[in-house]
């Protein structure tokens, strides 16, 4: 009997002993379950956190504009910074004023000052004159005490010029300049001089190797040497774009010229406001009739839809356009590839900035959503 107990009380000590095993390891299991747990909603809700993040990223702005350089230009409370295309920011919007982004630099003024910054954001060419341009072709203009200049990339004086007023900014290795007594000069990027004493009451600014100029209300083209290669017998013009340019003579209608000055599409059409500058991927985006319609260089036309009240010139083939409920992008073929938002940009470096409910969303080509 005493035997007995003794086997009972060591079954019970080893029971008990094992009991304390069983619990201990009962509570570890329930300690990685519950660990497994808390890590298993924690990861869960790493892509809503995520998504919530990439929801906060657009949030915030005044403004968002097209890309240039990777960057877009936002603005806060009347402050200016710029955003990559992830929404990150990269420079935080402090400036008074800014220009996209030219030649890998942005214009920016703090203080009534004018310098450039670079796309990460550092100041570039310090902020210390009165006015600046974009770059251009490597230089850029800009205006200190009075006298005008261009320098280049490391903020170097390239050109001289004085009292000197550029018009617009080097394009095709040339610019014009309008001198004290209102003659103009065409200079190199050298700034040596190509033509001189150019008497005009206007000339614009070079594309496709052409400037517009007008003298006595009429108006032609010269070439980068000064020498008129289309007679001054319009009553306007607009730049060449792609081999084109939209003139009117005669009457409120325009058509489109080549280079040579030869009528390539008959004067039938009436811009409107702005629109268009000019030709853009083979197309553009103008009004015959009081209805918007898209050309192509060989004068076949497609007809757009009657609510459509402003179009966009084509940017990489596709044209925001201004309906009475939004903005939609069509493509070359007057297909509506984006609708439902309030307003859209132009279509650069892969990416269009839209606007809903004063919500921004980047969106691709196609209309998805990337960023929001």
């Amino acid at each position: 009997m005493k035997h007995k107990d003794k086997r009972n009380i060591q079954s019970k000590q080893i029971r008990r002993a094992n009991g304390v095993s069983v619990i201990s390891r009962i509570t570890g299991m329930a300690r990685a379950v519950c660990i497994l747990m808390v890590c298993s909603i924690l990861l869960a809700g790493i892509p809503a956190a995520q998504a919530q993040a990439a929801k906060a990223k657009l949030s915030g702005y005044d403004s968002i504009k097209e890309f240039s350089d990777g960057l877009a230009m936002v603005s806060k409370k009347e402050k200016y910074g710029f955003i990559d295309k992830k929404g990150n920011v990269v420079v935080k919007p402090k400036y008074e004023w800014a220009y996209q982004f030219s030649d890998g630099l942005a214009v920016v003024s703090q203080d009534g000052k004018y310098g450039f910054i670079n796309t990460k954001g550092k100041v570039a060419i310090k902020l210390k004159y009165d006015s600046a341009s974009s770059f251009s072709e490597g230089l850029a203009c800009v205006s200190k005490d009075g006298k005008n200049s261009f320098i280049d990339k490391k903020g170097k004086e390239i050109i001289k010029l004085g009292s000197g007023l550029p018009v617009g900014d080097f394009s095709d290795g040339v610019v014009a300049v309008m001198n004290g007594d209102s003659s103009y000069k065409i200079i190199d990027k050298k700034g040596k001089t190509i033509a001189k004493n150019l008497k005009y009451d206007t000339i614009g600014n070079f594309s496709d190797g052409l400037a517009p100029v007008c003298k006595d209300g009429k108006w032609g083209f010269i070439n980068k040497k000064g020498k008129v290669v289309i007679k001054l017998k319009y009553e306007y013009v607009r730049p060449f774009h792609e081999g084109l340019a939209m003139v009117t003579k005669g009457n409120e209608k325009y058509g489109f010229i080549d280079k040579t000055g030869k009528e390539v599409i008959k004067q039938k059409y009436e811009p409107f406001g702005s629109t268009p500058d000019g030709f853009a991927d083979g197309v553009v985006i103008i009004m015959k009739n009081g209805r918007w319609i898209i050309v192509d260089k060989k004068g076949k036309e497609i007809k757009l839809k009657e609510e459509y009240f402003f179009c966009y010139d084509f940017s990489d083939g596709l044209a925001v356009v201004n309906t009475t409920s939004g903005s939609v992008v069509i493509n070359k073929k007057g297909k509506e590839v984006v609708t439902g938002y309030d307003s859209v940009s132009n279509y650069s470096e892969g990416i269009l900035v839209a606007q809903k409910k004063g919500k921004y969303y980047f969106l691709d080509k196609k209309g998805n959503v990337v960023l929001k």
